[in-house]
């Protein structure tokens, strides 16, 4: 039944590559785990408590965790390539090395939204796949909202949204900046605009935010503080003008970033320096910006500056 509901999901997607219709299914699927775990003891239990400073601010692994990311592991299995994953929860998973051929990366955050989920809140739960060769260069990159049954990915192609009704991805539709104006309308400059940045956990990450960069989110009009790899995804559709994401992990940021930029989002550090995966140690964090356009980028930039 799973198997054939995976098969029907990548049928549905028609003529992508081959990567990203296995890839969205996956995310599908992942997000198809969650519902069957919500409420559950399975999906709410603690499967084990990180040690050490990686993600002390976030150290519980639940049950519906391992589940996710146990999907993938399966999934990336059947597919028979080469890969090396990079995981929130396992960290490095080596796959099929022995078929041969130049492994790809794949970059996961199987399940953002644990405590949420814990807690029985029903947003901000998200599941994330993207796929790099070995220089970084990204192939395919998918991310699913799980609360709203919508998943965006990019691929060579593009940046899309599709709904995942039943066995089937439906209503695809390009993210670029004229899907952007049929949602928000023309890009606002900083005092009309809408700031997205990480602040939930108020002590790791808010108050530092506001204390460095409080001149900067005070400028805008209003404030979001959700934040990783859909981040990226509120950019592309234009339901947030810019994502600000200080120290967010390894794979909030590589698991989401290329949707936005396929969208047409402006992309780079602090420092307005080009910004891309540059390596496979996944502790990393990261300082990034996406933006809806140039002008917004800069006018970031501009008052970033006076932050430091």
């Amino acid at each position: 039944m799973a198997d054939d509901k995976f098969t029907a999901r990548k049928e549905s997607l028609g003529s992508a590559p081959e990567l990203t219709t296995f890839n969205v299914a996956a995310v599908a699927e992942a997000m198809d785990s969650v519902w069957s775990l919500k409420g559950t003891e399975a999906g709410l239990q603690t499967i084990q408590t990180r040690e050490g400073d990686w993600k002390s601010w976030d150290p519980d692994v639940y049950g519906v965790d391992e589940a996710t990311e146990g999907g993938y592991i399966k999934r990336l299995n059947e597919l028979g390539k080469p890969i090396v994953m990079l995981s929130e929860e396992s960290e490095r998973v080596e796959i099929n090395l022995d078929t041969g051929g130049e492994p790809l990366y794949c970059v996961s955050d199987p399940f953002d939204g644990s405590w949420l989920f814990k807690r029985q809140l029903p947003l901000w739960w998200y599941s994330s796949l993207a796929f790099f060769k070995q220089d970084f260069t990204p192939v395919s990159t998918a991310t699913g909202d799980v609360n709203q049954n919508l998943i965006a990915f990019s691929d060579e192609t593009g940046a899309y949204l599709v709904t995942v009704k039943n066995d089937q991805l439906v209503d695809k539709q390009q993210l670029n900046e004229e899907y952007r104006q049929k949602i928000a309308g023309d890009a606002p400059d900083v005092s009309g605009a809408c700031i997205e940045s990480y602040a939930l956990k108020p002590k790791k990450f808010l108050k530092p935010l506001l204390e460095q960069y409080g001149e900067l989110i005070y400028s805008f009009k209003m404030f979001y503080p959700n934040g990783g790899p859909f981040g990226f995804v509120d950019v592309a559709t234009g339901q947030v003008d810019v994502y600000f994401a200080v120290k967010q992990p390894y794979v909030d940021v590589f698991s989401g970033l290329d949707i936005a930029r396929k969208s047409g989002a402006v992309i780079s550090d602090f420092d307005g320096k080009p910004f891309q995966l540059e390596t496979d140690d996944c502790q990393t964090t990261y300082d990034v910006i996406a933006s809806r356009n140039q002008k917004i980028h800069d006018e970031v930039l501009e008052k970033l500056a006076s932050c430091k």
